[in-house]
C-alpha cells in the first residue's frame, strides 16, 4: 500500500500544530512483525527453520533537534536443525551490511528488490500495512550464517558462507531460499536458548569470555565480524 499525499500533509499539518501546542515534539510510530524462513537442502531432503521478530520505526520531529528517525528489533535468530546434532543460525546480524536493525534494512531491500514497495519514504508506514506481503531475499542482503562444530561449546561456532555450506556443514547442503513475509504472527521466543542453553544470561563476546558487552574492543574494526558476535546477535530484547 502506498501512503497518499493527503495523508503525508495531514500528518506534517498534524507535526506541525502538535510541536506549537505542546512546546516539544511530535512522533510518529511503525510496527510489524517479519518472518524470516530459510530452506536448506541436505542429503536428507530440505531443512527449514523460521522466526518471527517485531520491528518498530519511531520517526519524529523535535524542536532544536530536527527530524530523527530510529528502529528497534525484538526476536531471534532463524534456526534449521540439520539433523546429526547439526544447526545453522541465520542471526540478525550481517558482517557486510550497516547496523544497527539489519533486520529491517533488509525488509527494506527485500521488498524494494521485489517492486513491492515503491518508495523509500513510505517505507516503514508500507511494510506495517502489508501483511501476507512476501518475498526472495537476495543474496546481498542475506543475515550472518553461522553453525557450531559442538552446539555446547561457544568456541565452536563458524561463520557459514552462504554459497559454500559444505565447508562449514558438510556435503550435499545449499541454500535453497531465504524469505521474508510480512506476518500477523506472534514474536518467536526461547526456540535459540533452548538448542544453545549456555546462552541464557550470556554478558561476553561468543569468543571471548573475557571481553564484556559494551567494552571499546566490541565494535573495533580490526576484529573478525565472527569475533564480535555476542547474544544480542543471536537474542535482541526478548527477556
Amino acid at each position: 500500500m502506498t501512503m497518499t499525499r493527503r495523508h503525508i500533509l495531514q500528518g506534517l499539518t498534524s507535526a506541525g500544530a502538535a510541536m506549537i501546542i505542546s512546546g516539544c515534539s511530535d512522533q510518529y510510530n511503525q510496527t510489524w512483525n517479519q518472518k524470516l524462513t530459510i530452506t536448506v537442502r541436505t542429503p536428507a531432503g530440505d531443512k527449514t527453520g523460521s522466526a518471527v521478530l517485531q520491528a518498530t520505526s519511531e520517526h519524529g520531529y523535535g524542536l532544536g533537534a530536527g527530524e530523527y528517525k530510529k528502529v528497534n528489533i525484538t526476536g531471534e535468530a532463524a534456526v534449521v536443525d540439520l539433523g546429526g546434532g547439526k544447526y545453522l543460525f541465520a542471526l540478525l546480524s550481517n558482517s557486510n551490511l550497516p547496523n544497527p536493525a539489519i533486520m529491517t534494512y533488509i525488509a527494506d531491500e527485500t521488498f524494494l528488490a521485489a517492486g513491492l514497495i515503491k518508495d523509500r519514504k513510505t517505507i516503514n508506514y508500507e511494510l506495517a500495512h502489508s501483511v501476507g506481503a512476501k518475498a526472495v531475499v537476495p543474496p546481498k542482503f542475506y543475515p550472518m550464517l553461522v553453525t557450531f562444530t559442538n552446539i555446547n561449546d561457544p568456541k565452536s561456532v563458524k561463520e557459514v558462507k552462504p554459497d559454500d555450506l559444505t565447508a562449514a556443514i558438510g556435503s550435499g547442503t545449499s541454500i535453497k531460499s531465504i524469505t521474508l513475509e510480512i506476518t500477523d504472527e506472534k514474536v518467536t521466543e526461547g526456540t535459540v536458548e533452548k538448542v544453545l542453553g549456555w546462552l541464557i544470561g550470556h554478558k561476553f563476546r561468543i569468543l571471548s569470555p573475557d571481553i564484556r558487552l559494551g567494552s571499546g574492543l566490541h565494535n573495533a574494526s580490526d576484529v573478525l565480524p565472527i569475533e564480535k558476535l555476542t547474544r544480542i546477535d543471536f537474542v535482541e530484547n526478548s527477556r
